[in-house]
Order: structure tokens, then sequence, then C-alpha cells
């Protein structure tokens, strides 16, 4: 199997595993499905530590609405909605009013509540960086998540939350942050790769090797090319060099020096014997 680092751009998305007898049309669409993905699990534990933070989604007409006016249209969903979805044990929550008006300010009120929901998020996010990178980690980054919000909220959420929302891929979401594998193609070496093509074509036939492929929409031409080095590795160098020719500069500096020095002399034993030593032929004695 050959392991290909995906990228966009000068970022690194994932690493998958994949065969080089496999189709660039499959293992492109693989590629986006796991990329949406992971956004997606982004997207996800965003709005769990929402929930940890303020609580339950308001309904969409109570959203955006200061107190004052939704009084005045008798919008007041927050005792109905601690009734309906209430904590493990009936544990009471705690007011957290949320300054966008977005959720319900009826946050988990117990630290065991929110420690159980933000493990989940923490541990869900990691599996995105799993490496190689399989559908089943994602899965099991939802399942987590799942699981988590069953023990905190046994009756479960809203279903116009946007955690459930997400769960039950309802989201709400900007078209141009999913890509859309028909608008997509894979780059490897400056190269574009035809749908039509297997990736041997391209990478050779050795499975143990390891490339980079790079991802973009098709007819914007080549990503552009790997750096050479790494901005870290820049720095490093150009310390280095720095180092370097502060030692040449020292070094050169002593030879100069060393070049006036007494035993230089060729003559300086003669002339200590003849008692010339110390004189100066232009202005007399030193």
């Amino acid at each position: 199997m050959v392991f290909l680092t995906i990228k966009s751009n000068d970022e690194k998305l994932f690493v998958f595993e994949s065969s080089l007898s496999s189709g660039v049309e499959k293992v492109l669409t693989e590629v986006i499905r796991l990329r949406n993905g992971i956004e997606k699990i982004k997207r996800l534990v965003a709005e769990v530590h929402d929930l940890i933070e303020h609580g339950v989604s308001w309904p969409p007409e109570r959203r955006g609405l200061l107190n004052e006016q939704a009084d005045e249209l008798h919008l007041n969903p927050n005792q109905e909605l601690s009734s309906r979805y209430p904590q493990r044990s009936n544990l009471p929550f705690a007011s957290c009013p949320d300054p966008r008006l977005k959720r319900s300010g009826l946050a988990p009120g117990a630290a065991e509540s929110a420690r159980i929901l933000s493990e989940s998020s923490t541990a869900a996010l990691n599996l995105t960086k799993s490496e190689p990178l399989a559908w089943d980690h994602l899965q099991e980054g939802l399942e987590i998540i799942q699981g988590a919000l069953a023990i905190v909220y046994p009756r479960g959420i809203p279903s116009f939350d946007p955690v459930q929302m997400e769960l039950a891929n309802t989201e709400e979401v900007d078209g141009s942050l999913i890509w859309d594998p028909t608008l997509m193609c894979l780059w490897f070496a400056s190269k574009s790769l035809s749908d039509s093509e297997t990736l041997s074509k391209y990478l050779g036939k050795n499975e143990k090797s390891k490339c980079i492929i790079k991802v973009s929409q098709r007819g914007q031409g080549p990503p552009p090319k790997e750096r050479p080095f790494t901005e870290e590795e820049e720095k490093r160098l150009l310390l280095e060099q720095h180092r370097r020719a502060e030692t040449l500069r020292k070094l050169a500096k002593e030879q100069d020096n060393s070049s006036y020095s007494g035993w230089t002399d060729g003559e300086s034993l003669k002339k200590k014997f003849n008692g010339v030593e110390n004189i100066s032929w232009k202005t007399g004695f030193k």
C-alpha cells in the first residue's frame, strides 16, 4: 500500500492509504469524503463547546432576540427546554447567558457533565489526526460524541440544536465549505491526475512509496510547488550561516593581527644579537 500525504496548497490535510491499482476517480472521491468528514467533526466540536458554555439552542424563532423582545412576542422557551431535555439524574442547570443570543443559557451545572462532553470532543478531534486516516476513524469520533450526549442528556437534545443537526446530517452549511469531488482534481509533481487512469501511471509500481498529493479546483492550474525547506528549517539554516560567517570573520581578524606579531619576523633573532630590535628606521627608537 502507498501512503499519500494529502495537501491543499501548503496545508497538510491528512495521510491516506491506497493501492497503486486504485483508480484516480475512486481515490479522489474518498479523499474529498474524508476532508468533508474532518470539517464536519470540527464544526461539531465547536458546537459542543458552545453547548457546554451556554446550554442547548433556542428555537430558530427565538434566536437573536433580546429578553425584552422575547417577552413581547411571548417567546420564553427556557422552562420548556429544561423540562423536556433534562440532564442526567435531573441535575440543576447553571445560568450562563449566550452573548450571541443563540443558546438558552441553560449550561450543564455539574463539572462532571462538562468534562464528559469536553473529553469526548477532544477524543473525536484527535481521531481526525490518525495516520493513515480512514472513514472508520471519523465514524468512531461521531459515535463518541453521541455517547457523551446520551450520558449528559438522557432524553436527547432539541432537533434544532446545531449539535443534533450535525449528527443527523441536517446542518445548514455554506456550500463553499463542502468540497464537491466533481469540481476538484488531484495533482502530483505538477501533473494533473486523470480520473480515468490508475495511480500507478503517475506514482510507479512501488507499493511501499510515500507521495505528496495536492487537491485543487479544476481549471485553476497546478497548485504551488512544495517548498524545499519548511519555515523552521529555513530559520535554522540562516542561523547556521550567520554563525559560520561570524566564525570566519573572527578567524580572518585574528590572522591579520598575528601577521604583525614579532615572532613572524624572520630577522628578529639577528636584530636582537645586533641590538637593533627596538629601532624603527623611519622614526628612530620605538
